[in-house]
């Protein structure tokens, strides 16, 4: 039984990598590259819709348009830490409320001391 489960989790053909589309479709790839790219995208059905709506482009448009995504994507990164830096900085109330809970904490701890304490 154990046997049979480490063979169920065992690769046996790398999938193919996002990055290797392009070059493949262009045909930039060596024979041997390719055909194990083929070999390797037969077992994946979103490979080969991927590959199909590649073909359906020109690669310097979509390779183009995969740029002008990742750029998006970098500014909105960008843009989501410079905002987390400014929450700090500039949260006054923030400061305010910290500084009560402390005080309350040490009034709180006085009374005790004071009163309940012998």
């Amino acid at each position: 039984m154990n046997r049979q489960w480490k063979r169920l989790f065992q690769r046996t053909n790398e999938p193919p990598r996002a990055d290797q589309a392009l070059p493949y479709l262009r045909g930039e790839l060596p024979a041997e590259e390719q055909h194990a790219l083929e070999s390797a995208g037969e077992q994946d059905p979103f490979w080969q819709d991927a590959m199909e709506g590649l073909a359906q482009e020109n690669p310097n448009d979509v390779e183009r348009q995969s740029q002008h995504i990742n750029q998006q994507v970098l500014a909105q990164l960008s843009r989501r830490k410079s905002k987390n830096k400014k929450r700090w900085k500039d949260n006054g109330q923030m400061y305010i409320v910290i500084v009560c809970l402390l005080l309350l904490l040490v009034v709180a701890f006085w009374v005790v001391r004071k009163f309940l304490l012998p």
